[in-house]
């Protein structure tokens, strides 16, 4: 964990206390928030890896709970991490980023979330035919899990 997203640095900054006390209660809305904080002390100080880890943990826990708001946040922050992955030589991280965010947009798309079709349109053209592959693939695995669920 990064120094500025640590514990001891939300202590003493109040509102990051109060999202992280919230965010362990399972507040999404606070879920969602510690991962922007995380992502407003990379860009302030630098530590971009280690922070968008953070805020993706963050982001995860809040896309878990459903809301469409924070699943997109959930792809936005992937494509981030994506770029930045690629940027610094992870080809393995920026793949699965880039996969994983593709296929949520799509889902969010199926829901007719206008501004993530957009997005998906955009970030396919933007990537090598064997990443889409590989995103269709996810998203199919996430729908046959999500039919096994309710069958039961």
């Amino acid at each position: 964990m990064t120094r500025e997203c640590s514990g001891a640095n939300m202590s003493a900054n109040p509102k990051a206390s109060v999202l992280l006390l919230r965010a362990a209660k399972g507040d999404a809305d606070a879920q969602a928030g510690l991962a922007d904080w995380c992502l407003e002390q990379a860009t302030r100080t630098g530590h971009i890896t280690q922070a968008l880890a953070m805020a993706e943990f963050s982001a995860r826990l809040a896309a878990s709970q459903g809301a469409a708001e924070h699943r997109h946040s959930l792809a936005r922050l992937l494509i981030r991490s994506s770029d930045h992955a690629f940027e610094i030589g992870d080809l393995h991280s920026g793949t699965s980023h880039r996969a994983e965010a593709i296929a949520l947009l799509d889902e969010l798309a199926d829901e007719g979330n206008e501004e993530a079709a957009q997005e998906f349109i955009e970030l396919v053209g933007d990537s090598p035919p064997e990443l889409v592959a590989f995103a269709g693939r996810l998203r199919r695995r996430e729908v046959a899990a999500q039919l096994e669920s309710d069958a039961r």
